[in-house]
């Protein structure tokens, strides 16, 4: 079983696991690139997904978008994710 709120979140690959750090992705430190499965959200191997190059153009366009239209802020400064799914019950 494959978790990619576990994997991306693996000390031994990124920086700072627990916080978003655009600079990790920089060609000087490319820790998304450590290992060939280390940033999995399209999957990996035979079963990555055929529509990432799409998926990742759509991403571009829609925040070109956005930051051309909107300013934005942060609304919480040290959001703590939430990862249980038995709120429902």
């Amino acid at each position: 079983m494959v978790s990619p709120a576990v994997s991306h979140r693996l000390s031994d690959c990124f920086h700072f696991p627990n916080r978003y750090d655009p600079d990790g992705f920089t060609p000087e430190r490319a820790e998304d690139r450590k290992s060939p499965y280390t940033l999995i959200g399209f999957g990996g191997g035979r079963h990555r997904c055929i529509g990432q190059a799409f998926a990742y153009q759509q991403v571009k366009v829609i925040w070109t978008v956005l930051l051309r239209q909107f300013e934005l802020e942060l609304v919480h400064q040290n959001y703590e994710p939430d990862y249980t799914t038995n709120d429902w019950l």
